[in-house]
């Protein structure tokens, strides 16, 4: 098992996300990226909306307790981070 498979997972995710688009990456890239298998992604981030939401915190938010929905939440009223 790989220990850092999750952290990899949503660098890789980042990494798709920025040249492909959000939209246009699916699991199956990611887990290419990752040389591991679909489920293996699905294991750790049963939705896409999850990984997005971990993508988000680990590169925007990386030292924040709160929820993404929180924090999007709050810039919509005008706070800032």
């Amino acid at each position: 098992m790989d220990p850092n498979l999750k952290q990899r997972i949503i660098e890789e995710a980042y990494r798709l996300f920025i040249t492909k688009g959000m939209k246009q990456t699916s699991f199956c890239d990611v887990a290419v990226a990752v040389h591991k298998s679909k489920g293996a992604v699905i294991h750790y981030f049963p939705s896409k909306k999850k990984l997005i939401d971990a993508v988000v915190r680990m590169r925007f938010f990386p030292d924040s307790q709160i929820s993404c929905e929180c924090i999007l939440w709050l810039t919509r009223i005008g706070m800032s981070f």
